[in-house]
């Protein structure tokens, strides 16, 4: 089911982009670099969309959505600390105002507690976010840090409805999948993961999913042959 799931994605969003066509005349330079950059990730050439995306920020260091893009395209080639400091240049450099801000935030936030092992930027992050989804899960994701499986889980429980989309709510029950891994809950974790493949669109989310599901389905086909 997982790998079925992850076969049909890539084929229905290069259809939409058939669909949408070629761009424009009217076109900015920008929105050129930006549909190259989507095909390079289709490609999964992440090293040329990073590349890409990097031109991008530096033709538009107000916008958030390329630091989030380029911020994924890192955390899938494994630069973990490359991808923090995309962020962090990304919230000195758009509006406070801007609505991503809580984003570029949060994610920085999950990137140093579950990525970079620097709980202390995660529990400064977490004390920066407005009451809502990203910081019950935030918290939550602290609390697993601690081994406190249950505590994680009251918060992703919490965090869970006030979700804003699919990938939102894909974030929170891989983490609860974490949670349950941790208290040695192979089900729930199974189950809570099986949630999280079925939403999750996000490219540096579904490569985390992928990691965990090949190491529960191992521990599966383990605890069923004894």
């Amino acid at each position: 089911m997982f790998l079925r799931s992850l076969s049909i994605t890539v084929p229905l969003i290069f259809l939409l982009l058939l669909l949408c066509g070629p761009a424009s005349a009217a076109d900015s330079p920008t929105d050129s670099l930006q549909n190259e950059a989507q095909s390079l990730i289709l490609g999964k050439d992440y090293v040329g969309a990073a590349a890409k995306l990097e031109v991008i920020i530096a033709k538009n260091p107000d916008q958030a959505g390329p630091y989030l893009q380029l911020c994924d395209v890192l955390e899938a080639l494994g630069q973990n600390a490359e991808a923090q400091k995309t962020l962090q240049q990304g919230i000195k450099a758009v509006a406070a105002k801007d609505p991503q801000q809580l984003q570029m935030k949060y994610r920085s936030g999950l990137l140093a507690a579950l990525k970079l092992a620097d709980r202390k930027t995660a529990e400064a992050v977490v004390k920066t976010l407005p009451s809502g989804s990203e910081k019950s899960d935030l918290q939550g994701v602290l609390a697993l840090l601690d081994k406190q499986s249950k505590a994680a889980l009251d918060q992703f429980v919490e965090a869970l409805p006030k979700a804003g989309d699919q990938d939102a709510e894909a974030r929170i029950h891989y983490h609860a999948a974490l949670a349950h891994h941790g208290g040695a809950d192979l089900d729930n974790a199974m189950a809570s993961l099986f949630n999280a493949i079925n939403k999750a669109n996000n490219l540096a989310l579904i490569k985390d999913i992928e990691k965990l599901w090949t190491e529960l389905y191992a521990l599966q086909l383990k605890a069923r042959a004894q």
